[in-house]
């Protein structure tokens, strides 16, 4: 038998044994699986047989409170009782039909129109202004015994189902110990069948193939080997291929010096990609400054990127992109969508109109999705309109409180939709920060999320005569929460406007009237640096 046919059967071997025990582990995980969907649906049912009780009770405590005081209020609880309890009577008797072990729900229901049958007759006798007969029907107690009924039979419906919920919980045991046993008894299998062939393969190759390795170790030194062939025929195969390798290997050399060679000229090009996926923040009009920072979580090129530019003479353009991903593909794809970001907002069109642009033009882009907040700052007036396409709240700080700009539409995708653009007003004083998912979904060693709230409280604590001080403490603040390499890729974009040199007292930062007719289906929130409560801005 040639050595193909040997391991061959070896091989048959393992994946037969690998099938049967996957297949018995299916099995028995599948019959798990049922057990714990029937606890499910059952776990719901215990849930709505105790609402359905307390809606009895409030029926009857209604009931009895109006026949007592005749005051009508006391039959809302008794008519709204009545509206709860009849959907879950429904819910309760498809149970039923659909198991072989039926609830008692239909003498729930007889015992309850028994009841209520005596409860109207109460009810029309105070209505009637009978109260000798309502009075009369009361000491009778024919209603309180046929509640007592009805809480009786309400015991037999919770029993039932505990009992349904004892024998499910068996049946869960049951097929985890058998997916257990299964999947033990398959890996043991396994490496019993491991085991044998890899004896097996020793014997039959290790011996044959000793003189072939001390041939390729000369090989490997410089040094002429020469091999004959023996063994089985694919052994002389072998040899033979490694008598071909030697020929080849000064080719190989050389196309590893070319390798090494082109590994280096990428390194150059990514240092230039890099560049190109932040921008120069430059100058800007008197009293505001600008500062971003930027940290890839692999390599030297991210798949976030910023541009910050003058417009006009008195209009900056913001862009933060993260596109999914990070990496050269994700870094090519988000220095193209920023650039065409930038082209939209220059030709005059509003965020939300630029996002929209980029949705209708991207589609090259494939399955590749990005989030954005694109904004256009008037530096005259601090009025401002902004996109958020599904990035994260851009936060806006003055004072003691802050605003969040959350989303004016989805993220952008291979589809076709529509953004709005919200506005805002950067007052002096305040500073507007826009930042990727990166920064609060890092994790420290607890696997405790950055999070929004610890980067709320660094900002609402930091003066902002100087954009650059505020991006260094929060790159600082996240090193000593995550130091090392991060999971995503961070960018952070900061603008500070000056406080007013005359002394008078900042207005806090709202949105006037245009924001508010303008603000996107998400809206802007203000969060107050006292409470941490987040409150729709009036």
């Amino acid at each position: 038998m040639s050595l193909r046919w040997r391991l061959g059967l070896i091989g048959a071997a393992y994946v037969l044994v690998t099938l049967i025990g996957g297949l018995a582990t299916l099995s028995a995980a599948q019959r798990w699986s049922e057990a714990l969907d029937d606890r499910r649906a059952w776990l719901v049912a215990s849930e709505q047989a105790a609402r359905l009780r307390a809606s009895y009770v409030d029926q009857e405590t209604g009931q009895r409170g109006y026949v007592i005081t005749g005051r009508d209020d006391f039959l809302e609880p008794y008519e709204r009782g009545q509206a709860e309890a009849a959907p879950l009577v429904v819910a309760l008797e498809q149970i039923e039909g659909n198991d072989a072990h039926p609830l008692p729900i239909s003498g729930v229901e007889q015992a309850v129109d028994d009841w209520r049958a005596e409860a109207v007759r109460e009810i029309d006798a105070v209505r009637g202004g009978n109260p000798q007969l309502a009075d009369a029907l009361v000491s009778a107690g024919t209603a309180k015994v046929r509640f007592d009924i009805v809480r009786d039979r309400l015991d037999q419906l919770d029993a039932a189902i505990d009992a349904r919920l004892d024998a499910i919980a068996r049946n869960v045991d049951a097929g985890r110990v058998a997916t257990a046993r299964a999947f033990v008894i398959t890996v043991s299998l396994s490496l019993v069948v491991s085991a044998v062939g890899a004896y097996l393969i020793r014997r039959w190759l290790m011996v044959p193939l000793s003189s072939i390795t001390a041939a390729v170790r000369r090989i490997r030194l410089g040094e002429a080997a020469s091999l004959t062939p023996t063994g089985p025929p694919e052994l002389r195969q072998v040899a033979t291929a490694v008598d071909d390798m030697q020929r080849t290997i000064g080719q190989q050399r050389d196309d590893a010096i070319r390798a090494r060679e082109a590994i280096e000229q990428s390194a150059i090009l990514a240092v230039q990609v890099r560049s190109e996926l932040t921008s120069d923040l430059g100058d800007y009009p008197e009293g505001w400054t600008m500062a971003a920072g930027l940290r890839p979580a692999e390599g030297v090129v991210a798949g976030d990127c910023y541009d910050v530019a003058l417009l006009s003479p008195t209009t900056i353009g913001i862009v933060v992109l993260d596109i999914a991903g990070h990496g050269a593909q994700s870094a090519v794809a988000a220095l193209k969508c920023k650039e065409l970001l930038k082209a939209a907002i220059r030709s005059g069109l509003e965020p939300g109109g630029a996002v929209s642009w980029l949705s209708e033009q991207e589609h090259g882009l494939g399955e590749l999705f990005l989030t954005a907040f694109v904004a256009v700052v008037d530096t005259s007036s601090g009025r401002g309109t902004y996109a958020n396409a599904g990035h994260p709240h851009a936060l806006l700080s003055h004072g003691g409180q802050l605003e969040r700009l959350g989303p004016t539409g989805p993220i952008v995708g291979p589809f076709t939709t529509t953004w709005d653009s919200g506005s805002m007003v950067v007052e002096p004083g305040a500073k507007l920060i826009i930042y990727t998912d990166g920064l609060i979904e890092a994790r420290d060693a607890g696997r405790t999320f950055y999070g929004e709230p610890r980067l709320i409280d660094l900002l609402v604590a930091l003066d902002c005569p100087d954009a650059q001080p505020v991006v260094d403490r929060i790159l600082s603040d996240l090193d000593d929460f995550h130091p090392g390499r991060l999971a995503d890729d961070v960018t952070i974009v900061v603008a500070c406007r000056a406080s007013d040199s005359d002394g008078v007292s900042e207005p806090t930062l709202s949105l006037g009237k245009e924001a508010t007719d303008a603000v996107s289906p998400a809206p802007t929130t203000r969060i107050d640096d006292d409470v941490h409560a987040q409150q729709p801005v009036p």
